[in-house]
């Protein structure tokens, strides 16, 4: 058999690209049969453009088809690794849009359904203390939470000791002032 000189035309020669939109370095025709064809790569034909379509149409259905399943599970059953799901995301715009629409669906579904469990859990009285006090400082903020904020002020909203006597008494300016100032344990001033 007589050996045959591989042509020096590349993939990129005939309109094929990399992720990255530079020219595709295989050589014209690489994987695909026959090897005497000239042309695209394997990866840039239609044929192959079509199957990618495919695939990626079967994902979104399946992924917004099925709010339990992982991302990772989606691609096992269509038969496409996460990376190449995320080389896809990354080359193709629309899909791009369309993978960040379907994810946030799937998220206020699962939002939804994990809700429903918690409170499903709270009246058949199965709940662990931490759920029914997140439950209720989430959906009554108002009426349960850790914290009270409380503001003193003086007549009218002033301050109860204006700021400038504060000062003074620290600086020793005043007569009135204290002697000594003391700080308790729970690192309050005390005047003496």
């Amino acid at each position: 058999m007589a050996y045959k000189k591989r042509s020096n035309k590349r993939c990129g020669d005939f309109g094929g690209k990399t992720y990255r939109g530079d020219p595709c370095p295989r050589y014209s025709g690489w994987g695909v049969r026959p090897r005497t064809r000239l042309g695209p790569c394997k990866d840039h034909t239609e044929e192959a453009k079509k199957k990618r379509r495919i695939k990626k149409a079967d994902f979104l259905k399946l992924y917004v088809g099925h709010p339990t399943f992982t991302m990772q599970e989606c691609c096992k059953s269509v038969g496409v690794s996460h990376d190449r799901l995320l080389d896809w995301r990354e080359q193709d715009p629309e899909f791009k849009e369309a993978m960040l629409s379907a994810v946030d669906y799937i998220d206020e579904i699962r939002y939804v359904m994990v809700e429903n469990a918690a409170f499903k859990q709270i009246l058949a009285g199965e709940a662990s203390a931490s759920l029914v006090q997140f439950w209720l400082k989430n959906r009554a903020p108002g009426r349960w939470r850790d914290r009270v904020e409380a503001e003193i002020t003086g007549k009218d909203g002033e301050a109860l000791i204006p700021l400038v006597s504060i000062r003074q008494m620290l600086a020793g300016e005043d007569a009135d002032a204290p002697d000594t100032i003391r700080v308790s344990p729970t690192g309050r001033f005390k005047f003496n």
